[in-house]
């Protein structure tokens, strides 16, 4: 659908002198709401296609919860429902928390960025956040905004992010990650269309 551009006054006012019974049947106006109305279905047509193309996409239909697992060294995560190019499934949640052993040790005073995301095999995986190993962030908003900056990897879901760091060196899977983590859950496909239709 095209949209269109309506009459202006000017050219109503034509059409009207050119022909009186077009002023008597109140045809520029039917014109004018004609136009306005095929406005308005481009308008809605263009939000249903942009939310039918991220439904079709890797997303989350539920906010993931992150925060520190009953084992205070991993990242737990809610039960919820995700999409992996269209196709649903089902992720149980994880109140231990996912385990974040073998990722670089994030230095003192400084911050990484940890990006959690979920595959169809139900596997969440922690992936550290490209820029981690230049020696991190200085602060917790700008490794986030590190993590949002990059794309998930093929074929998974974001969950979200996890800044992490302190006044000491952490040891991914060793140091606890009570009060040195700082979370931003992911937008759910509900969010992003809701966002898309405003």
């Amino acid at each position: 659908m095209t949209t269109l551009v309506n009459l202006t006054t000017e050219q109503e006012r034509l059409l009207e002198e050119y022909d009186p019974a077009i002023k008597e049947a109140g045809l520029a106006d039917k014109i004018k709401e004609i136009i306005d109305s095929n406005n308005s279905l481009t308008t809605a047509a263009t939000a249903l296609k942009a939310a039918l193309a991220l439904a079709a996409g890797d997303e989350v239909l539920h906010t993931a919860g992150l925060a520190v697992g009953s084992t205070t060294t991993h990242v737990a995560h809610n039960a919820l429902d995700y999409l992996i190019n269209g196709v649903g499934y089902k992720l149980a949640a994880e109140a231990a928390g996912v385990d974040p052993s073998g990722l670089t040790a994030v230095p003192a005073n400084k911050f990484f960025c940890w990006r959690l995301e979920v595959g169809v095999n139900g596997t969440v995986d922690i992936v550290e956040v490209t820029g981690d190993e230049d020696a991190g962030y200085d602060s917790a908003a700008l490794a986030i905004a590190a993590g949002k900056a990059e794309d998930a990897t093929a074929d998974h879901a974001i969950l979200g992010y996890v800044a992490v760091g302190t006044d000491s060196e952490v040891t991914p899977g060793t140091t606890a990650l009570t009060s040195i983590i700082t979370v931003d859950n992911a937008d759910t496909l509900f969010e992003k269309q809701a966002a898309a239709a405003a």
